[in-house]
């Protein structure tokens, strides 16, 4: 708890140098407090809670947060640049901030030039080696090192998989030359698909376990890979003490449940925690000392330990076999495609819903699962509360269920919850909605540039939720069908719109979302009492 007050605290001190410099700058400018105080604020007057900029002659609104320096630079870029109707109030101000952040990004770029030499200078090596290899080797054996050297040119996921199905179909080919070139190359890349792509193809051929064990734990330090946490479970040893302090954060994070809500657009991640276990066996006081310093966060806690040490409490299958927990879904609804207008003639029917678990199970030391989840029928039931707080955060994935009109289960108490749907919506769904698709843009952005092509059913649902988000906004309700922009979206997916229309499209859409946002109707947070009052009502049904 001190840790975390400190830690807030100063947050406080650096957001309020930057309030400072804010009021220097123009007498116009307004800090905006945005949701409720914190303690520590209260306590100690420090801005640390979210927070936004606001200017009367501001043509662009900014974002809330509690990083004020992100916040300032973001909102300068958008509408202080070249304003003729700025009031300067004194110095030190926002230029100091806008000049520091330039000096830092010209020392950025001198920095990268120079890594850009050394890969250069890296990659001359590699090839002169490839062609000396080649000189004296059959002809299949070149063609191997041809296959090197365009994964090491294009460090695509095409010219990796080549590698790999080579390996499975012809193992014989890959002789200490061969290996010897694919171990300099993933030592020496810091691209995650090259680097998985030769473990993939190593641990197919390789007899130097002990080197590609070494290998998947550098990678490790670097990236969380299910390829380098496997090659780890089968070979790590007491030669690998030294790596295994740096790769441990992965094969933490790989031993815990996925925590990504958006599932719709992506596949949910499986546990792994093999790699974990087989690194506790050589060293299990690194391991202990790794989890120790996680457990501040009571969140990975419970997350970390379960694949560690085993044991009934908290073991839900142990538990539940005296239940079916599907007899206690309240509420059941279609989503995903269907309820899009997006369906074509293979498309699953996704169904979510909630389930309401009985008191003497929930009450008891083994505790009941926060969803339950059948991957054949395309299911998926939130416990009540996890459903109710996810709800409370704007996730799209439930907030949708709140509005589904394909309603296939309702009890009386779901007709309840959906009485009260409005107090979910407020001016959150702004910052959930348009910050996930920022950051996931970013993402398609980097994949248009390393490996040539996005996902376009991912850049589908993207301009999907902007659409939602702006409609949640203006009209007060969550909408599921497309109809209007069906024809549209489905070029996205099919591939058939290129991606600067797409881009152009996301841009105009994240414009109308800001223009949304600054004139909604919706509260700045939701109703936490109607709903915190709901689910006691819940709760007590259950114990009767």
């Amino acid at each position: 708890m001190d840790d975390a007050i400190a830690k807030a605290c100063k947050i406080g001190e650096a957001n309020a140098k930057i309030v400072t410099l804010a009021q220097n700058w123009c007498a116009h400018l307004q800090i905006q407090r945005w949701g409720g105080t914190g303690m520590v604020e209260e306590m100690t007057g420090l801005p640390i809670g979210m927070r936004f900029f606001k200017c009367d002659y501001a043509s662009a609104a900014g974002m809330a947060g509690m990083d004020l320096r992100h916040i300032a630079l973001d909102f300068y870029d958008r509408n202080c640049k070249g304003c003729d109707k700025r009031h300067p109030v004194k110095m030190p101000n926002l230029g100091d901030l806008v000049a520091e952040r330039e000096g830092f990004a010209k020392d950025q770029e001198r920095a990268n030039s120079k890594m850009r030499e050394s890969k250069t200078a890296a990659y001359e090596a590699r090839r002169e080696a490839r062609n000396e290899a080649r000189l004296n080797c059959d002809e299949p054996t070149a063609g191997l090192i041809d296959a090197i050297e365009r994964l090491d040119s294009e460090g695509s996921s095409e010219a990796a998989s080549v590698l790999a199905e080579i390996a499975k179909v012809a193992p014989q080919r890959f002789d200490t030359r061969v290996q010897s070139l694919l171990f300099t190359l993933a030592e020496e890349s810091d691209s995650p698909i090259v680097n998985e792509g030769i473990l993939e193809t190593l641990r197919l051929v390789s007899t130097d376990s002990q080197r590609l064990c070494s290998l998947a734990l550098r990678l490790l330090a670097k990236h969380s890979s299910s390829v380098a946490a496997d090659v780890v479970s089968h070979f790590v040893g007491p030669t690998h003490v030294s790596l295994i302090p740096d790769a441990l954060g992965a094969l933490l994070y790989l031993a815990g449940p996925d925590e990504n809500h958006f599932h719709f657009l992506g596949t949910e991640r499986e546990p792994e925690p093999a790699g974990l276990l087989a690194v506790y066996k050589v060293a299990p006081d690194l391991v202990m000392d790794a989890i120790k310093a996680s457990l501040s966060d009571s969140r990975k806690m419970s997350r970390i330990l379960k694949h560690v040490k085993n044991g009934p409490l908290g073991d839900h299958e142990h538990a539940l076999k005296e239940y079916d927990l599907y007899d206690f879904v309240i509420y059941r609804c279609v989503v995903g495609s269907q309820a899009y207008g997006l369906s074509h003639e293979g498309s699953d029917t996704d169904r979510r819903g909630i389930y309401l678990p009985p008191a003497d199970l929930h009450w008891s030391l083994y505790g009941v699962p926060e969803q339950l989840e059948n991957a054949a029928t395309e299911e998926v039931y939130w416990e009540l509360q996890k459903f109710l707080v996810l709800a409370l955060k704007a996730n799209p994935n439930v907030l949708e269920c709140l509005y589904s009109p394909l309603i296939e289960t309702k009890t009386e108490l779901a007709e309840d919850l959906l009485s009260h749907r409005d107090a979910f919506l407020s001016k959150l769904v702004y910052q959930t909605y348009n910050g996930y698709v920022l950051s996931q843009f970013k993402r398609l952005e980097q994949d248009l540039r390393s490996i040539g092509t996005i996902k376009w059913k991912h850049a589908m649902h993207l301009i999907r939720l902007l659409l939602s988000g702006i409609t949640v906004l203006c009209e007060g309700f969550v909408p599921l069908s497309v109809e209007a922009d069906r024809d549209r979206l489905l070029s996205i997916r099919r591939g058939e719109m290129d991606w600067e229309s797409v881009n152009a499209w996301r841009l105009n859409l994240h414009q109308e979302f800001e223009d949304a946002f600054a004139e909604t109707a919706l509260p700045e947070s939701p109703d936490y009492q109607a709903v915190n009052e709901f689910l006691l009502r819940a709760r007590r049904s259950m114990a009767r």
